[in-house]
């Protein structure tokens, strides 16, 4: 059965929802990717998990809630400015 479409846009994922929860508790950081791994209980060790969060930091930052900079070498992630659109 379909569901209506503001509630299709406005769903957001565990694993998202833990990623915003992070990066919303400190609004003025960025955290590493093994930062937002390590908090989210992501294994860095896995591949499949790895991509699977890569992908969905991608995402959020496509939806326009996150921002990336590769720093050192290191991928960084941080709260968009605009804030959340949950």
């Amino acid at each position: 059965m379909p569901i209506p479409r503001p509630e299709f846009d406005k769903w957001v994922s565990p694993k998202e929802r833990a990623i915003l929860e992070l990066l919303e508790s400190a609004p003025n950081s960025a955290f590493s990717f093994q930062e937002i791994a390590n908090a989210v209980g992501v294994s860095t060790a896995d591949a499949l998990a790895r991509m699977s969060l890569a992908l969905t930091l991608d995402d959020l930052e496509r939806q326009g809630l996150v921002l990336s900079k590769l720093l050192s070498g290191s991928m960084y992630y941080a709260m968009a400015q605009s804030g959340s659109k949950r």
